[in-house]
């Protein structure tokens, strides 16, 4: 059964893409495979020590992943990796460095608009000030120029998990934001900003569920004939990371119409459990292929899996 409390009332689930229809009614993403589909490069010192956390998006027939790469020095930086099936990935090497010697770049998402631009969002991560905001990178050939930044909500707030609506809603661009504990949504007239949030709440934790703890978003949303599929991340107080769902209103996505009351995908494997965090699946990558539901993640901050429906 599906957890409706809280929520607007919406029509009949029938119809439109199936994959969103087996997930309304229960079904779990299943697995592509039992083992990573990218692991650390352990004689690589950027990336010996984790990949995790990527970013994918389709061009021309072609998919580019965008992934975390954590290093034997403790950096967190942005690689890159091209594949045609979403199984077999090829790395491309260095995309983004780190900016500065007390900044991290981790978990990208990456969004293309209905104008044609492919548009990243990663967070940048202050070690120093022990804050963090979401940075908005534009793709150009073949790497990515910052454009923008959304506006902290205080000084010394942290803010994450920034996920791009591919297209204006109400003559605005929208954004998912991760000011801890809930999701909110972050609006602004141009991408380079200044980005205001009038939601509060607007996805938050659920006492006595899976995602109990705090929440934040995880792919940028997807369209679909019932409104947008906002796929999520929460985890509960024994800091264990599952993936959930949203469903929201298309022209008004501060409304949510449905959320599902239990987990798409949680740790089960062995590489998901005992990694560099334990106990953690994280997905940044969410993208209708051939009629399915294709799911990117990350596992115990180690390295990636792919999941479907």
């Amino acid at each position: 059964m599906m957890h409706m409390a809280n929520v607007a009332p919406t029509s009949s689930f029938t119809g439109g893409q199936q994959w969103l229809v087996k997930i309304q009614q229960g079904r779990e993403l299943e697995r592509i495979s039992q083992k990573p589909i990218l692991a650390p490069a352990r004689r690589d010192a950027i990336e010996s020590r984790g990949v995790l956390n990527p970013a994918v998006v389709e061009i021309d027939s072609q998919l580019l992943m965008v992934y975390r790469a954590e290093g034997r020095d403790g950096a967190s930086r942005l690689r890159s990796a091209t594949s045609s099936d979403g199984i077999s990935w090829s790395r491309n090497g260095m995309l983004l460095d780190k900016p500065a010697e007390h900044l991290q770049l981790e978990d990208p998402r990456l969004t293309k608009t209905s104008d044609g631009r492919v548009i990243m969002t990663c967070t940048e991560a202050n070690m120093r000030e022990k804050v963090a905001k979401i940075a908005i990178y534009e793709r150009a050939g073949n790497t990515f120029e910052r454009i923008g930044e959304v506006d902290k909500e205080h000084e010394k707030a942290s803010d994450k998990d920034g996920a791009l609506f591919p297209e204006r809603i109400g003559g605005e661009y929208k954004m998912l934001r991760r000011p801890w504990p809930n999701i909110e949504i972050a609006s602004s007239k141009e991408l380079s900003g200044p980005w205001t949030t009038q939601t509060k709440g607007f996805i938050a934790p659920r006492e006595g569920m899976w995602d109990n703890g705090w929440v934040g978003g995880g792919a940028p949303p997807i369209l679909t004939d019932k409104g947008w599929f906002i796929l999520y991340h929460g985890a509960d107080t024994d800091r264990v990371y599952r993936l959930g769902a949203d469903l929201v209103e298309k022209d008004n996505p501060s409304k949510v119409l449905w959320r599902s009351d239990r987990p798409l995908l949680e740790p089960k494997l062995a590489w998901e459990i005992n990694g560099v965090v334990s106990k953690v699946v994280f997905a940044c990558a969410a993208i209708e292929r051939s009629g399915n539901l294709w799911v990117w993640y990350g596992g115990a901050d180690f390295a990636i899996g792919a999941a479907m429906l």
